[in-house]
């Protein structure tokens, strides 16, 4: 046990937590809450041992709202989807580059990155049932990844990256794509972002750059023709029309 909290992120191998004598089954991309001077062990798998990070911090740490904290605590552990693990990942590579080289205001990065990670924890165990145990099917797995992308379409995607998530070839994902949503996976997710960019462009005066950029685009031409594709016009004259 520790004077601090904590949560205890698996990057990999498989295991055991024992905490107040319940057992909680780990894995790669498990992450589990514990709170200050709470007795707990961590019991490796027999030939699958365990490398994990480990973050302590203090409670009521600024920026972090006592509600979302509590309600961690409460549901303390939490399976990450392979779609949300690189970004985790990377928040905690952050914290150890902030952590050893200090440069210029390194707390504040680091309690940056550490209030990222607590909201994703937080809104990844709100959107979870916590219903089905059972291994997910490859389609069940295809529609979880367009489920991640439907909510996060200005990430940079490509095929590849995503096909892996779900642990498939882009063959395969871009078979099962085609038959759930009658679509490309390029194609789906240019949709969407058009379709976001055409309520930007009747909502707001925002430039067609910064629209491009905003949801996801990363040169305005291949914007542009993504949008003609999609709403049978260019931007400019999609916008001109909506307002005469």
């Amino acid at each position: 046990q520790h004077s601090y909290c904590s949560f205890v992120y698996v990057v990999s191998g498989m295991g055991r937590c024992e905490v107040d004598g319940v057992r909680q089954e780990l894995e790669s991309d498990s992450v589990l809450m514990l709170g200050r001077n709470q007795p707990h062990q961590l019991i490796d798998k027999s030939g699958r041992a365990m490398a994990v990070f480990v973050v302590y911090f203090k409670e009521n740490l600024p920026l972090v709202e006592q509600a979302m904290a509590s309600a961690l605590f409460d549901t303390p552990f939490t399976r990450i989807p392979k779609h949300n693990s690189r970004q985790f990942r990377l928040l905690l590579r952050q914290m150890l580059y902030e952590q050893n080289t200090k440069p210029p205001f390194y707390q504040t990065a680091l309690l940056q990155c550490f209030c990222s990670i607590m909201l994703m924890l937080y809104r990844l165990n709100s959107a979870s049932t916590g219903s089905d145990t059972a291994k997910p099917s490859s389609t069940e797995r295809v529609l979880e990844a367009l489920r991640y992308v439907k909510s996060h379409y200005y990430e940079a995607f490509t095929l590849s990256d995503i096909a892996a998530d779900a642990r498939l070839s882009d063959r395969q994902f871009s078979n099962i794509c085609r038959q759930l949503k009658s679509q490309s996976f390029v194609q789906y997710l240019n949709a969407i972002r058009s379709q976001k960019a055409r309520q930007l462009l009747t909502d707001t005066s925002m430039s067609v750059s910064a629209i491009a950029f905003e949801v996801g685009f990363e040169e305005v031409s291949t914007f542009y023709r993504a949008f003609k594709k999609h709403q049978g016009q260019s931007p400019l004259s999609f916008r001109k029309d909506r307002k005469n």
